[in-house]
């Protein structure tokens, strides 16, 4: 896989801001909004995400990620299980107004929840890309971890299907720069893994798995 294809519902602030940082990593995500117009060169789809005729329109197998950054958690939380009824592997990022919704996020399928504006755009992205290793986003005990494997991990030569972490779940692989969420992919050393899980499962991962 060359890129990630990303999907951006909502233009708004947070929206606009997303996909220039995006853009500024050369990818171009496809936008939809209700509006008429939007800035930049950016592909864009004008339709109203609450509304059926648009998840029978868009081929959400074409995308690896999906970001939610809908001013309603409500509506949010309908796209995300729209989104996860119709392609049960991508990857959603979601943006929450009310922490009260955070765990109804979660819940409806959501790999990741912005609780803004306790998390940034720029965090939300980072996340995405993997790029700083060991970065963490912790939300109610809740992080995403990026590690480096270095030789003598017992996690290289593995592929992604036989590596089975309880409570967490790998978000992608990353390596010389390109970004795979394949089955059959096998761990090499030098490559960068995502895990999404809670604090004590991830340590449980690296004594088993982390070189130092």
């Amino acid at each position: 896989m060359s890129q990630m294809n990303i999907l951006l519902l909502g233009y708004g602030d947070v929206g606009k801001t997303i996909s220039k940082i995006l853009m500024s990593k050369d990818v171009k995500p496809v936008v939809v909004d209700v509006k008429e117009e939007i800035e930049y060169e950016l592909e864009y789809i004008k339709a109203d995400v609450l509304k059926e005729s648009f998840w029978t329109f868009i081929d959400l197998k074409n995308y690896d990620v999906l970001v939610v950054a809908l001013p309603n958690d409500v509506n949010a939380i309908f796209c995300i299980l729209m989104a996860k009824k119709l392609n049960p592997d991508i990857i959603v990022f979601a943006r929450c107004n009310d922490s009260n919704y955070v765990e109804k996020m979660y819940r409806a399928g959501a790999d990741y929840v912005a609780n803004l504006p306790l998390v940034s755009s720029e965090i939300v992205i980072t996340s995405i890309f993997r790029e700083a290793m060991a970065k963490r986003m912790i939300y109610e005990n809740l992080q995403i971890v990026v590690y480096e494997i270095k030789n003598g991990s017992p996690i290289i030569g593995k592929k992604l299907e036989e590596i089975k972490i309880p409570n967490c779940k790998i978000l992608g692989v990353e390596k010389e720069g390109v970004t795979y969420r394949d089955d059959d992919f096998v761990i090499t050393a030098n490559c960068k893994v995502a895990i999404v899980g809670k604090k004590e499962d991830l340590m449980k991962f690296e004594r088993e798995y982390i070189v130092s």
